[in-house]
């Protein structure tokens, strides 16, 4: 039987955001319709019993984990970026006619 993520996670139990991070990971089988995960029941609960009787192993990288977005970085007083908003602020601030522009002229 083939079900949506959705679906599959109301009947088992099992988080979406696990059985998606899975999926991606390419541990557990699936299609992809567009963004439709589906499954099929039987293959992925079988594929689900088995990672939960096997021990964790701490010296595997950890790959799931989301990647940092640019607009989390936080500018630090002193730092390049921060050196970098000022600087933009301040031309932004200066009358036009003035700059590299008008000193070729």
């Amino acid at each position: 039987m083939v079900l949506t993520l959705k679906k599959f996670c109301e009947e088992t139990g099992f988080p979406r955001k696990m059985v998606k991070q899975l999926a991606n990971a390419g541990t557990l089988p699936h299609w992809r319709r567009g963004r439709t995960y589906l499954f099929d029941r039987e293959k992925t609960l079988a594929t689900l019993t088995m990672l939960q009787a096997q021990p964790l192993s701490v010296s595997e990288p950890i790959s799931h984990l989301p990647r940092q977005r640019r607009s989390n970085v936080i500018a630090l007083p002193g730092s390049r970026t921060q050196q970098l908003k000022e600087l933009r602020k301040q031309k932004a601030a200066l009358p036009a006619g003035t700059g590299k522009a008008a000193a070729r002229k």
